[in-house]
């Protein structure tokens, strides 16, 4: 893959586009509909104008609810030694972290006298995603998926759980109208960002709202357990670079842990670097490039884009693969960032090995791209940094002992368009 053609699709929106092989495709269009994931154009500026402040800095500094939902998670992890897959219980916790995050309430799955069914909700989440990334690998021919009732019965009830709390931004937005309230009454309402009410300003048709939250609430809610997974995935596997980072995580001591300190952990961004992030860049030096990234592991492998019109990317083309390339409209282009992470002509003869050290002199821009770059970055770059980083901290204060309880030494696949460890991470903790 060449980083010049990469940039060229990433920059050239007006050029290259999602709807095509997204909303203008049936399954994708039945659970996604339109937004900032689906479409392009001006409807595509309009949603990513609504969600931006969300993820402004001063939202994500505040990290007293996600400590609050990481004691609960750690509640049901093993003190014993026995084996458990951490896995899963990541996705309980970030379900409930980024409901409340972005409903302004949260699903409380980790609450052990809930009366929500953690399992009938992630459970369907993730069939649907698993069966539309069938229909999407199968094109044209997605038909012969089958299995299109469970498909609807699965993403109906995700669809069901988000109504819930749009029904809920709706009323409140009903009642502050009828009794006079605004944005400048004081409490904690009003005093942060709640992003149904926000969209719920511009946004009164609640499936249209429905489908807003749900284009925000997607990678917000497999992502980040998907990188955590990884980081421990990686570190039961090499015992080293998890004693390394044991002795960085007790150098701070008892230091409250804020968005400041985590990024100046220097070897746990080369973790994360190596297994899931990039530092974050120097917006002076590369402002396209302010992105999550992900080397070994990334959640999204590939970007895929579809012509708009007809174009031209700068090589690849000509007897020595250095002239430029012609596309008609309607062309596809495929972007597999997992190919360029691994390419030892950039990364060296150990581009396939685990190794945080590479960062101490690693500068890449836009050799490394795993969420791609340009008008259409991931907006919720330091809020992934601080949850993951913040999480992966708080366990190595808590416990001091990591092993590997998987028999299957490598990374098995499985993909429900993000990709995650199909046998999860197995483990056993020793309490610190």
């Amino acid at each position: 893959m060449e980083p010049r053609n990469a940039q060229t699709v990433a920059i050239q929106v007006q050029n290259f586009g999602f709807a095509p092989m997204r909303y203008e495709f049936p399954p994708t269009r039945e659970f996604f509909s339109r937004g900032i994931l689906t479409v392009d154009g001006p409807f595509w500026e309009h949603s990513r104008a609504l969600i931006k402040p969300i993820f402004a800095k001063a939202q994500i500094a505040n990290l007293g609810s996600l400590d609050a939902h990481l004691a609960k998670m750690i509640a049901y992890i093993p003190v014993d030694g026995s084996t458990f897959d951490l896995q899963p219980l990541l996705k309980r916790l970030f379900l409930d972290m980024n409901t409340e995050f972005i409903f302004g309430e949260s699903s409380n799955v980790l609450e052990p006298d809930t009366d929500t069914n953690p399992d009938t909700f992630v459970n369907a989440f993730d069939q649907a995603l698993l069966r539309l990334a069938q229909r999407l690998h199968l094109g044209r021919l997605w038909f012969l998926a089958g299995k299109t009732k469970q498909f609807r019965s699965d993403y109906r009830r995700v669809h069901e759980f988000i109504d819930s709390f749009v029904a809920k931004a709706l009323k409140d937005k009903d009642v502050n109208e009828k009794s006079g309230l605004n944005d400048s009454a004081d409490d904690d309402f009003h005093k942060t960002y709640f992003l149904p009410k926000e969209l719920g300003k511009e946004v009164e048709d609640p499936v249209e709202l429905r489908f807003q939250l749900l284009h925000i609430f997607f990678p917000a809610r497999d992502s980040i357990a998907i990188v955590v997974t990884n980081v421990f995935f990686f570190l039961a596997r090499h015992p080293e670079v998890f004693a390394k980072l044991r002795e960085e995580v007790e150098s701070i001591g008892d230091a409250p842990l804020t968005f400041e300190l985590l990024k100046s952990m220097l070897y746990l961004r080369y973790v994360y670097n190596e297994s899931n992030f990039p530092p974050l860049l120097d917006l002076r030096r590369c402002v396209d490039c302010d992105h999550i990234a992900l080397r070994l592991r990334p959640p999204t492998p590939q970007s895929l884009r579809t012509a708009l019109h007809d174009c031209i990317i700068p090589t690849g083309g000509g007897p020595d693969g250095k002239s430029p390339i012609f596309l008609q409209k309607h062309d596809h282009v495929e972007i597999w960032q997992s190919c360029m992470h691994r390419d030892p002509d950039i990364w060296g003869a150990d581009a396939e090995q685990f190794r945080p050290e590479r960062w101490v002199t690693a500068r890449p821009t836009w050799e490394f791209i795993p969420f791609f770059g340009g008008p259409r970055i991931c907006p919720a770059q330091q809020l992934v940094f601080t949850q993951a980083t913040f999480t992966t901290v708080r366990l190595l204060q808590k416990f001091k002992g990591l092993k590997n309880r998987d028999p299957q030494p490598e990374f098995v696949e499985l993909n429900k368009i993000t990709v995650e460890s199909r046998n999860g991470c197995s483990i056993a903790l020793t309490p610190a």
